[in-house]
């Protein structure tokens, strides 16, 4: 089974009340699924009881997967459910925003630091060297300059530990 992630632009309905944005719903999925993490995870009142939310150091991207483990080192399990589909309001990634980039970057060494006792060292460094030779050579190729430098503050503040939200 090949699970997809699906997204189709929403337009705004003021009839229906119904907000622009981009609907995401998970394809390829017809019952329920253990997961390890999911993107924008759905959170739960009890659940955020005992975890807690976001963690306001990520604030961009990898906030989400932070949670999914820090749901699962609490005993819960991450599922998805085929029914649910979400409604994302708001900008995103494009050629020229490099505040995503930006993020991204910082917060995925900011992920692997916090929770560093759960992967190989090996494996993460092989990971890293591999994701960003395919980045760098596609943004160079792609003359994407200024997503070049973004990622390189990113993670310059990363190995700077500089996680408060003045970064981008």
């Amino acid at each position: 089974m090949k699970l997809k992630v699906e997204t189709k632009e929403v337009k705004a309905d003021p009839e229906k009340g119904t907000p622009a944005g981009i609907l995401i719903k998970l394809s390829g999925l017809t019952k329920q699924k253990n997961s390890e993490v999911l993107a924008g995870a759905l959170q739960i009142s009890w659940v955020i009881e005992k975890v807690g939310v976001f963690d306001i150091e990520f604030f961009l991207y990898w906030d989400d997967i932070d949670w999914c483990v820090r749901v699962k080192d609490a005993g819960w399990r991450v599922v998805a459910q085929p029914q649910i589909q979400a409604l994302h309001k708001g900008g995103g990634a494009n050629a020229t925003n490099t505040l995503p980039r930006y993020y991204y970057w910082r917060n995925k060494l900011r992920f692997f630091a916090k929770h560093q006792v759960r992967y190989d060292p090996n494996q993460f460094k092989h990971f890293l060297k591999r994701s960003l030779v395919r980045n760098v050579t596609f943004q160079y190729l792609s003359q994407t300059t200024e997503l070049l430098v973004a990622m390189q503050r990113g993670l310059y503040d990363a190995e700077c530990y500089q996680w408060a939200l003045s970064g981008g």
